[in-house]
């Protein structure tokens, strides 16, 4: 199926299981996820902002707020969550760009409690300055950052890779289609998506696995729309006229490129759930009151975890 050079650094990652230089794949990477920063390019030139450097760091990406909401932009940025559930995901970028993580690789010693962590936490959950007045939570049940995008209401949007179909139509439709950009995030982006599998109790082993070489092999993706939300994880597809001739996905493959993902370690799944929901609390805390010190609350919050982690799961500080 091609072996490891066949696909993203990120996506192949997440298909070795632990167990240092003889880790074992479990899995086939098959469909690519990633963050993006979504902006409104005639808003920007308003407020006379480089898009070149508009989110190249944290410290560009506050700047952009300050000057948008200075050219009377009332809401200038957007972030979007499901109940919280990928508040981590989006808070990876500025934690990775800060030098911070959340767990070494092995699994075996927590980040997210440590300075360079906090720092990056601290920088992202200053956007929370920027959002639309009132709005108490992330949770797109109670602010639908998307949908406010799409009609203009707010001049940037952090979110997935797999909306910006849908952005361009509703841009089209309205002659705004070269008003829209996309940028990368202001470190590694965040890498998702889906791998495939075949049990061990599978009846017909060698037909799943001819449907697992299908669903990742070339043809397959050269029949595929290209709206969907997920893109492939294979490398040699983004050099097919399709990806690489059209400007619309270059930042995507950038992205995916250049990305990371967390750990894949046994434990994550308990880990990442937890995590998130602190991340979504503080959102809302932050929210609550945006002048507070967010170092201090953000400390306070992850030390107060780290604990819980040190004694449940027996992972060192």
């Amino acid at each position: 199926m091609g072996g490891e050079t066949a696909f993203f650094p990120a996506a192949w990652q997440t298909v070795l299981l632990p167990g240092g230089r003889n880790r074992r794949v479990w899995a086939i990477p098959w469909l690519a996820d990633t963050r993006l920063v979504f902006y409104w390019r005639d808003m920007l030139e308003q407020a006379g902002i480089d898009e070149q450097t508009a989110f190249s760091t944290p410290d560009d990406v506050e700047e952009t707020m300050i000057r948008l909401r200075g050219s009377g932009i009332e809401t200038p940025c957007g972030v979007w969550a499901v109940g919280g559930g990928v508040a981590l995901q989006n808070a990876a970028s500025w934690v990775w760009q800060a030098g911070g993580g959340f767990l070494t690789a092995d699994g075996r010693q927590l980040l997210f409690d440590q300075p360079e962590a906090i720092e990056g936490f601290v920088s992202h959950l200053k956007l929370c300055r920027y959002l639309p007045p009132g709005v108490e939570s992330i949770d797109t049940t109670r602010f639908d950052a998307e949908e406010a995008f799409a009609q203009r209401r707010v001049a940037v949007l952090m979110g997935l890779c797999g909306w910006f179909p849908s952005f361009l139509h509703r841009a089209e439709i309205h002659g705004a289609a070269d008003r829209l950009g996309m940028a990368l995030p202001p470190g590694p982006a965040f890498v998702g998506g889906a791998n495939l599998i075949v049990w061990q109790h599978a009846h017909r082993m060698q037909d799943a696995l001819a449907l697992v070489r299908t669903l990742t092999g070339k043809p397959f993706w050269q029949a595929c729309p290209r709206d969907l939300d997920f893109f492939p994880a294979r490398l040699d597809m983004w050099a097919e006229p399709s990806y690489a001739s059209n400007w619309r996905y270059e930042v995507v493959g950038q992205a995916i490129e250049t990305g990371r993902t967390f750990p894949v370690v046994s434990k994550w799944g308990m880990f990442e759930t937890r995590l998130n929901r602190i991340v979504a609390e503080l959102w809302d805390r932050a929210l609550a009151d945006p002048d507070q010190n967010l170092t201090d609350l953000v400390s306070s919050y992850m030390r107060t975890l780290a604990g819980r982690f040190t004694v449940s799961l027996g992972i060192r500080r």
